[in-house]
């Protein structure tokens, strides 16, 4: 972690690189996958709700009470969480690998599950009209 802080009107403008390497689990199988972090963060801290207008709407703004004091651990621990996607896959999952499984379950793809439920509902044409038959003694 790299980074620059000052004071500018009473606000703290805060300007921080980070670089590293998460290993996180894969979203599918959970396998661990290396995760390169590398993106640099803004944040300005003021003292009052008056001075976050001095920043654009896509700025990041903290209003500091009387007594906060800026806790860089925090706010890199924060931005880090961030930056960690919600879906990641290894190399090999990207690669097309097949998807995982086990007893009585596996994973598909929404290609295959539509697939899959299309055939289901195909019925065999010799089988067609069993579903009429109960239908008169439903009626009584």
């Amino acid at each position: 972690v790299e980074g620059t802080a000052f004071a500018d009107r009473g606000d703290v403008i805060v300007d921080t690189h980070i670089v590293g390497k998460l290993v996180v689990p894969s979203s599918r199988s959970l396998v661990p996958v290396d995760l390169p972090l590398d993106f640099t963060v803004e944040e300005f801290y003021v003292p009052s709700k008056a001075a976050e207008s001095r920043y654009g709407k896509d700025d990041v703004v903290f209003v500091l009470g009387e007594d906060d004091m800026v806790d860089m651990q925090r706010a890199v621990v924060d931005n880090v969480i961030l930056h960690i996607p919600m879906h990641i896959l290894s190399p090999e999952e990207m690669a097309g690998k097949k998807l995982p499984s086990g007893q009585d379950w596996d994973v598909m793809t929404v290609d295959d599950y539509r697939q899959q439920k299309a055939e289901l509902k195909t019925v065999d044409p010799r089988l067609a009209e069993l579903k009429n038959f109960f239908k008169n003694r439903d009626s009584k």
